[in-house]
């Protein structure tokens, strides 16, 4: 991803925030003193895939707050493959869906959702393959139904599916996926279409709401975490602890005791005896 960004000249401070991404680590306590945990640098980028797993779990998280008691559908919307530019692709596929959700048979069907962009090279054509993976909310339309909305629109597309899933934990695994998963893994093997799809979604949401969920706040931040108490990086809080700081003593041994590998790469030097 880096050697992309510079070939496709996304800016510095970018750059720079995706290379060091896990950087700065430091140590925080609960304030009650009985949990100790490891923080660290977050460049947020959405090609980032530790980022990625993070705001997913955010994602589902409030998805599956919102949709308590209500009966909701998965529906996929494919373009056909065409040799149009990746950029125009997208336009046209978010195009279409605004122009779905106003057609008479499908505004009961579509009253409110999320929606995910999802983009992959077909199999046998070799071309993109942009496509909607939609988390609806509304009444039960006929799959053949959506497909001759859906081909009405469009003019030349008609492969669409449905599937109707009331358990929450499916349907976060579903959001899950897809908020991680903006193009498929083979994409990221050649340069050219990589370099293609990062110009193609510049700027452009990945991720929507719709209808009556407009307005569900889907990304950004976790509420601010009151419990937990900085003590400051690893170097500071170890470099305390070579100088003798009791509690820096405490705090290091404590986080090797949680995880042995840092015991290893941080481990204290043996006291010097007394003169």
């Amino acid at each position: 991803m880096y050697k992309a960004f510079v070939r496709t000249h996304r800016p510095d401070a970018r750059i720079d925030r995706y290379a060091n991404c896990g950087a700065g680590m430091a140590i925080q306590i609960s304030k009650d003193g009985k949990d100790i945990r490891m923080v660290c640098t977050r460049c947020k980028d959405r090609f980032c895939i530790a980022c990625g797993c993070e705001r997913a779990a955010g994602f589902a998280e409030r998805v599956a707050q919102h949709l308590a008691g209500k009966v909701t559908r998965f529906v996929t919307l494919t373009l056909r493959a065409s040799n149009t530019p990746l950029k125009d692709q997208i336009d046209r596929l978010y195009r279409s869906f605004a122009a779905l959700r106003r057609r008479a048979l499908c505004k009961d069907a579509f009253t409110g959702g999320a929606s995910f962009l999802e983009c992959k090279i077909g199999e046998g054509s070799g071309l993109w393959h942009p496509h909607l993976h939609i988390l609806t909310e509304g009444q039960f339309i006929d799959c053949f139904e959506l497909s001759r909305e859906w081909h009405a629109v469009t003019g030349d597309s008609s492969i669409v599916k449905i599937k109707k899933i009331t358990d929450n934990a499916m349907r976060a695994s579903y959001v899950t996926k897809y908020v991680t998963k903006p193009a498929d893994a083979s994409i990221f093997n050649v340069p050219d279409l990589l370099d293609e799809f990062i110009i193609a979604i510049a700027g452009r949401r990945l991720a929507f709401t719709y209808g009556t969920w407009r307005g569900l706040k889907l990304d950004g931040d976790p509420p601010t975490d009151e419990k937990w108490i900085t003590l400051g990086s690893v170097e500071t809080v170890r470099g305390r602890a070579i100088a003798g700081d009791v509690d820096a003593i405490r705090h290091m041994e404590a986080c090797a005791r949680k995880w042995p590998l840092f015991g290893e790469l941080f481990a204290l030097p043996p006291p010097l005896d007394d003169v």
